[in-house]
């Protein structure tokens, strides 16, 4: 069932809002997610911003934006990461709808240069959708939201965050003052033609 004013709101994490955070996080542990161990992800101490979908008093999704410390290590590049929905809120694409279009804003506003995520290569229906090959569920008019049509898919790389893991993902990034950026990676770099 989908209802057009199921969120609440889009708030970026202040503080005040831990508990909320710390509930969402024992959520995505109950659903077998580990994008947000609190080793890698304190939203106190990240140098970046933490945005939430809140639907009521419940955080339905969560998303982070922050400085590249890994692929680039360049200032003026944004990783836009730690994304997780909540299963009884995936099909309501509050990512692809509100979350990745309000970092894209904050990372213009920010003056950074381009954003990029990445995404497991095995996931092919969201691959698809960042392709542009498919159209988001329940959503088809994304197809012509403006942050959805400047998606560009970094078909050079893969991005690969350990050495030890055999997880390859797909890049996807946004030139945000529509340059030319092209991402210029230097670590968690596995080039395609020497994927394979």
């Amino acid at each position: 069932m989908y209802k057009e004013q199921l969120v609440t709101a889009i708030r970026k994490y202040t503080p005040c809002m831990r508990d909320l955070v710390e509930a969402f996080r024992k959520k995505t542990f109950d659903e077998g997610n580990d994008a947000l161990p609190l080793e890698k992800y304190d939203p106190d101490t990240i140098i970046g911003e933490t945005w939430l979908c809140l639907v009521g008093n419940e955080v339905a999704a969560l998303m982070v934006l922050e400085q590249d410390h890994y692929a680039t290590k360049d200032s003026a590049v944004a990783r836009a990461c730690r994304f997780h929905t909540l299963k009884k809120y995936r099909n309501h694409s509050l990512g692809a709808k509100y979350l990745l279009p309000t970092l894209v804003r904050s990372a213009k506003s920010s003056g950074y240069d381009c954003v990029y995520w990445t995404h497991d290569v095995n996931n092919k229906g969201l691959n698809a959708i960042y392709q542009l090959k498919r159209k988001p569920l329940k959503h088809p008019h994304l197809k012509t939201n403006p942050v959805w049509n400047s998606i560009q898919f970094d078909q050079r790389w893969f991005f690969q965050v350990d050495k030890k893991s055999k997880m390859m993902q797909n890049v996807y990034y946004i030139d945000l003052k529509k340059t030319g950026y092209i991402l210029k990676p230097v670590d968690c770099v596995v080039w395609r033609e020497n994927a394979y």
